[in-house]
């Protein structure tokens, strides 16, 4: 299966290469040639050649060791060693110099000054051996700007070649990336045309780029899009990666050399495959319907982000590949379950332009990675394959996010639209069964009055019908608290009750509500259930009496329902905030953490409730009116087994406090 896979990617490789390399780059090109005499290839200058590219006649050699120096390769147990080779793209990602020669001739009668031209700003270290001034040169991304023969983003040096002459040429190059070199010799006056066009070209792009990147990361936020915020921190790698790549960072900072530069083009092209793996899985929606899938791409951005470690050492060129070619894979793998999605009808969160984009932009990165590493041949079109992938992507991108913006404008107008609705129509329910429970009050006066005259009159002496006349009253009863229960909880939500504050004595106050709970069943009662401990018995507290003891009382009366024949406990103490904190303990059934976190929602009863008379309206009014004084309500295990309610008031705010 992966050896059908492997022979499938070849021939893949294998055509695009030969459709790729038949195109002829720049138009027409010089009269260079392979020679078989004297060292390496012979250029020959002309006045009618536009250009001359070098992989048309040098000769290559590896040096693994990176120590060998020009006479070590010149003397003859190094120089039967090079080989010719049109391509240097096969050389990527290994730690090793490259060695590269060739012969340029001046013929006689050709004037004007020329200049030795590499095109791949990012190589980290060359040495130029020949016709160049003081016999050597040093250039790469290693040397600083400043210090380069020619002050240019490309890495160019004047020759020196006089009419008539011929000389040898010495390339040594080395990178901590790729190796994949580019050469070309041209006159002056078109070496500069072309350094300004390129100038101009990439510091376009860059502005282009750096302009995608803010407007991306502004229209995220103002969104609240984490989408697209992911995309703009995937643009600023390749904002990083095009200003190493095409050298324009030396044009910014002068001075910047050394490791840098290629530690800023390894940074972004790792720093590429976490943010690019992020914004496959945001657009998937992984972790919704696949978690095993959704966990690999986290690994291998951490994995990603870990390698990062290996920039500016040997190890980054036998890691960084490896990630680049699983990272590609995953971007292939996350086209095509995006489709899959969209034929099933799954949602995602792009359009087709978006992925299109993602597509493009990985295709190109696979033709590039190619390229430098020798299965692609190196031409105009292959080694620049990633940024007309960039430019085409940002195209396609933008596209796709103005779709995305406009259709989210559209979603949230009809969102508003229903939520406004929905509020206009619950408040009218609201109202209709707020103005239906008041109307119940006055037939349900009228059946208790009927009751108790009929039992006033003695209409019926028989025990039966007095036992349902008691029945009939109780039910009127429980009505009339339903329906006051319900309208209290109503006012209090809206507003319509205003809260009466003023010290009061903790201490009675319980004692005053507990009195209230007598059955009537003798001396005690349900209150001989009942513990009360107030610390300090004078404690005196800021609180609306009626909503107090509303909402305390219903706590009350709750745990005692549920409690059996067991003991409740009522402390009443200040806390370490300076707070009133009532508590209340039984020894019930207990809550689960479900019935913990919803009791007090309207309607909601616990678990333990089967069984039991109630409707669920204690608790919730319980919770508004803590909510009106600005208290909170919990519900904790008790150590002994059941519910422990706690009650905390804070403290009423000073007169400075509510007048600021």
């Amino acid at each position: 299966m992966w050896r059908k896979g492997i022979c499938v990617l070849r021939l893949f490789a294998l055509v695009l290469g030969v459709g790729l390399g038949s195109l002829e780059p720049w138009g027409h090109l010089a009269s260079a040639r392979g020679d078989d005499s004297g060292v390496g290839g012979v250029i020959s200058l002309d006045n009618e050649a536009a250009l001359a590219h070098l992989e048309d006649a040098w000769d290559v050699q590896m040096d693994p060791s990176k120590v060998l120096t020009l006479k070590d390769m010149t003397s003859p147990v190094y120089r039967d060693g090079f080989s010719r080779s049109r391509s240097l793209g096969s050389a990527g990602y290994r730690d090793a110099a490259l060695w590269a020669r060739f012969t340029i001739r001046r013929p006689q009668g050709l004037v004007g000054d020329w200049v030795l031209v590499l095109e791949v700003p990012y190589l980290t270290d060359i040495q130029v051996h020949g016709p160049v001034a003081g016999g050597q040169a040093f250039l790469g991304n290693s040397v600083p700007l400043r210090d380069r023969p020619l002050r240019t983003a490309q890495l160019a040096v004047p020759l020196t070649l006089g009419e008539g002459e011929s000389a040898e040429v010495h390339l040594r190059i080395w990178s901590h990336g790729t190796l994949n070199v580019r050469g070309r010799i041209l006159p002056l006056a078109q070496a500069t045309e072309v350094f300004e066009f390129q100038t101009f070209l990439g510091g376009a792009l860059l502005g282009a780029l750096v302009l995608a990147v803010l407007l991306n990361f502004a229209l995220g936020l103002w969104s609240r899009d984490n989408l697209i915020l992911v995309y703009a921190a995937y643009l600023t790698t390749l904002v990083a990666l095009f200003l190493g790549t095409t050298g324009l960072v030396s044009l910014l900072f002068p001075t910047f050399g050394g490791l840098g530069p290629s530690v800023l083009c390894g940074f972004a092209s790792l720093g590429g495959i976490p943010t690019g793996l992020m914004l496959w899985a945001r657009i998937l929606r992984l972790w919704s319907w696949n978690r095993s899938l959704w966990g690999l791409y986290v690994l291998l951005s951490l994995g990603a982000i870990g390698a990062m470690g290996t920039l500016g050492t040997s190890w980054y060129g036998r890691v960084a590949p490896v990630f680049f070619l699983v990272a590609l894979a995953m971007g292939f793998v996350s086209l095509a379950l995006a489709l899959l999605a969209r034929r099933r009808g799954r949602s995602l969160d792009v359009g087709l332009w978006f992925i299109g984009a993602l597509a493009i932009l990985s295709l190109a990165t696979l033709v590039t990675l190619a390229t430098n590493i020798g299965l692609l041949p190196s031409t105009e079109l292959t080694n620049n394959a990633h940024l007309v992938g960039v430019v085409a992507h940002a195209v396609l991108i933008n596209v796709g996010l103005a779709g995305r913006l406009r259709g989210g404008a559209l979603a949230r107008s009809k969102a508003e639209q229903r939520a406004l609705f929905e509020t206009r129509r619950g408040e009218e329910q609201r109202q209709f069964i707020a103005m239906l429970v008041h109307e119940f009050r006055s037939p349900l006066a009228a059946i208790d009055r009927a009751a108790r005259m009929i039992e006033v009159k003695g209409g019926s002496s028989d025990k039966g019908s007095t036992e349902r006349l008691g029945r009939i009253r109780g039910l009127v009863e429980r009505l009339s608290v339903l329906v006051d229960s319900f309208l209290a909880s109503e006012a209090l939500e809206h507003g319509g009750i205003s809260l009466d504050r003023r010290d009061l004595a903790v201490r009675d106050l319980l004692r005053d509500l507990v009195a209230g709970l007598d059955d009537g069943s003798g001396e005690k009662g349900e209150k001989g259930r009942l513990t009360i401990a107030v610390n300090p018995l004078d404690l005196v507290w800021d609180l609306d009496r009626e909503m107090a003891m509303t909402a305390i009382g219903n706590v009350i009366v709750n745990a005692l329902k549920y409690s059996g024949t067991e003991p409740v406990v009522v402390e009443a103490f200040t806390d370490s905030r300076d707070s009133l904190r009532v508590t209340v303990t039984d020894r019930g059934p207990g809550l689960s953490l479900e019935d913990r976190d919803r009791m007090g929602d309207l309607y909601y009863r616990g678990s333990a409730a089967s069984g039991t008379r109630g409707t669920g309206l204690g608790l919730t009014i319980t919770r508004k009116v803590m909510a009106a004084h600005g208290c909170t309500l919990s519900f904790q295990a008790a150590p002994m087994g059941g519910t422990r309610v706690v009650l905390i008031f804070p403290p009423a705010p000073s007169e400075e406090e509510l007048f600021f």
